[in-house]
């Protein structure tokens, strides 16, 4: 009788050996099928396992993919599930991302101590200004874009005289603002213009070369 309980445990613990065998080979087989991701990319298991390993050298975590049985695509989603939320994978772009913001803060102190830097960065940003306000005029106006056109380099010059000749930004833009007879829509657009014109001339920027990257 001992002897029969016995050979049954051990039938039974090798039927259960040879199922959690074949389970993993077919988790070894499934590795290599490819599967399609958001990305439009189209990655395996051994991918992803590849992937991380280089992303942290370190394995991914390995998920609890037993529901899935016979189920590739679920299998491959245990594993690509497990990639994306790895504790080393998460660690690793914290790391990057806070080294990536040191290094803007680092960028962003020095050109704040160096008046080049500055000069260069605000001389970009009134040209940027100009080039679309030039845009919106032109667009705003399509039948009329010969007297927009006129309008704003007419501005544009007016106000570099005024800043030559002394006159502040903000009397410059009081004036444009006291002016009659103007849209408030074309209004809002001069004053912008006028701005922008004023301040490249102040940097000792020709607010021309601004507008000629539009042709």
């Amino acid at each position: 009788m001992h002897r029969k309980i016995i050979l049954v445990v051990l039938s039974i613990l090798m039927v259960s050996g040879c199922a959690e065998k074949q389970t993993y080979d077919n988790a070894i087989y499934n590795d290599y099928e490819k599967f399609s991701t958001y990305g439009n990319q189209w990655l395996s298991v051994s991918d992803l396992k590849k992937m991380h390993f280089e992303e942290t050298g370190s394995p991914v975590p390995k998920p609890d993919y037993r529901e899935c049985k016979s189920d590739s695509q679920c299998y491959y989603n245990k594993w690509a599930e497990s990639y994306d939320s790895s504790p080393a994978r998460i660690k690793k772009k914290a790391d990057a991302a806070a080294k990536e913001k040191s290094a803007r803060e680092a960028k962003e102190s020095l050109c704040l101590r160096t008046p080049s830097c500055l000069r260069e960065r605000n001389v970009s940003k009134y040209q940027q200004q100009l080039r679309q306000s030039y845009r919106y005029a032109l667009s705003m106006n399509p039948y009329m874009q010969d007297n927009y056109d006129f309008a704003v380099r007419n501005m544009c010059e007016k106000s570099a005289e005024a800043q030559v000749n002394g006159l502040t930004e903000e009397s410059l833009l009081e004036r444009v603002k006291d002016v009659a007879g103007v849209s408030p829509q074309s209004r809002r657009l001069i004053i912008d213009v006028a701005r922008a014109c004023w301040n490249l001339s102040n940097l000792g920027s020709d607010w021309k070369k601004a507008l000629r990257e539009e042709y």
